[in-house]
């Protein structure tokens, strides 16, 4: 049995025997992230939502617009102060130890004391860099882990462990959201998540110590500026600025990003809208992760084999026609009483398509960058983008909820 999955595999993905040691060790670092993102992702929003109000979504998308250049350019900092097996070590022990804390307070100390709107967006704003960052780090891991060949054989596997782990937690959320409640679920991420941190180790250790040690040709030859050596956030920041090439991928990296903000909030505004309890809310984004997720393992199917003909750059303009549809469909229904349905469907292909297609396409665009200045130059356009594509999505969301601007209305300027 197992042989016959094996080779099924190989066939669906290209797959090759020396594949298998790297999938079996990584794979499970996936799941089990991709069944903590989600249980973090629906617990914290459930709870923002009904506690401190969807109204203050996009007060909250600004804020993050102002905070993203800064923690960009702290992660640019950390990641060149630090040798790259220990700092993506230190990220992920940081992911846990965010989502434990919140969590521990959640459980033992909110229901005695309770806590205003304040603590509600220190929640939404350090579970959301847990969320972001998780998701970077996962990706750029994987990359940086394997060849380029290999990597176009290697991530729909790992798209398809990460899809199969927010099914898991679509179904965790669903069936335990009204007995365990949020607090619950919440903390339980943390959990699920350290659980992958063993194998996480191995994966650093195995493939990318050795990497460190390695030089390709143009290195060799290659001697550092003095800026260079000093790999600081200005050197970066200028140099991404003078790469017409770089400036482009922030481009992309920018509109999708706002496209998405702008449909979150018209999905969160119907849901809260249709089920006005917390407990049912949280069940209800249980059931859309499950209909997101099995939807993604179907596209994921026949996708590896088309992006690998296609290539990244086309891939995500493919996307971009995705985004344009789901907002027209949204603009003409999002009115009527098949509103949530519409939302839902909209909300569930722009979440699939940016950050379990278009995110890892954009890491393609980042190999071709040397190793040593990789994540520097990563964390320094993603924080651009991520800031520009935050205002954006921030100031089309504030259409409705500040100018009041029909919800239909705002999905066609979308």
């Amino acid at each position: 049995m197992a042989t016959t999955v094996q080779t099924w595999l190989n066939s669906l993905f290209g797959l090759r025997r020396e594949d298998w040691r790297k999938l079996w060790l990584m794979g499970p670092i996936f799941l089990l992230a991709g069944i903590s993102e989600m249980l973090n992702y629906t617990s914290f929003m459930a709870m923002f939502n009904s506690r401190a109000g969807t109204q203050y979504l996009p007060v909250m998308y600004l804020v993050e617009a102002f905070v993203l250049p800064l923690e960009g350019w702290f992660l640019s900092y950390l990641s060149q102060r630090l040798p790259k097996p220990r700092f993506m070590l230190t990220m992920y022990l940081l992911f846990v130890g965010v989502i434990l804390l919140n969590g521990v307070w959640l459980v033992a100390f909110e229901g005695a004391v309770g806590s205003g709107p304040a603590y509600y967006f220190q929640l939404y704003l350090l579970s959301n860099f847990v969320v972001r960052q998780q998701t970077l780090l996962m990706w750029s891991t994987a990359f940086d882990l394997c060849p380029t060949q290999q990597a176009k054989r290697i991530m729909p596997a790992f798209v398809v462990c990460a899809i199969v782990g927010g099914i898991a937690a679509g179904l965790i959320s669903n069936t335990l959201a009204p007995y365990l409640g949020p607090e619950l679920l919440h903390l339980l991420a943390a959990f699920i998540l350290l659980s992958g941190f063993p194998n996480f180790i191995k994966a650093i250790k195995q493939y990318l110590v050795p990497l460190t040690f390695m030089k390709g040709p143009e290195e060799e030859d290659e001697e550092p500026t003095e800026e260079a050596a000093g790999a600081s956030w200005t050197y970066y920041f200028k140099e991404t600025l003078r790469s017409p090439f770089l400036i482009a991928v922030i481009g992309i990296m920018t509109l999708m990003p706002a496209a998405y903000f702008l449909m979150e909030y018209q999905y969160f505004t119907s849901a809260q809208a249709a089920f006005p309890t917390e407990a049912e809310v949280t069940a209800f984004y249980g059931m859309m992760v499950i209909v997101l997720f099995c939807l993604a393992l179907v596209l994921q199917l026949f996708s590896a084999r088309l992006m690998d003909r296609i290539g990244a750059s086309n891939t995500i303009l493919a996307i971009s026609f995705v985004f344009l549809g789901s907002f027209l469909v949204v603009g003409a229904f999002v009115d009527s009483g098949l509103a949530l349905a519409a939302v839902s469907m909209g909300y569930c292909f722009t979440y699939l398509l940016l950050y379990y297609f278009a995110e890892p396409s954009y890491q393609f665009f980042f190999k071709m960058l040397p190793l040593k200045h990789r994540d520097g130059f990563r964390f320094t356009a993603q924080g651009i983008a991520a800031s520009a594509g935050i205002l954006l999505g921030s100031l089309l969301s504030m259409l409705h909820s500040e100018l009041d601007v029909s919800l239909s209305t705002q999905a066609l300027v979308g």
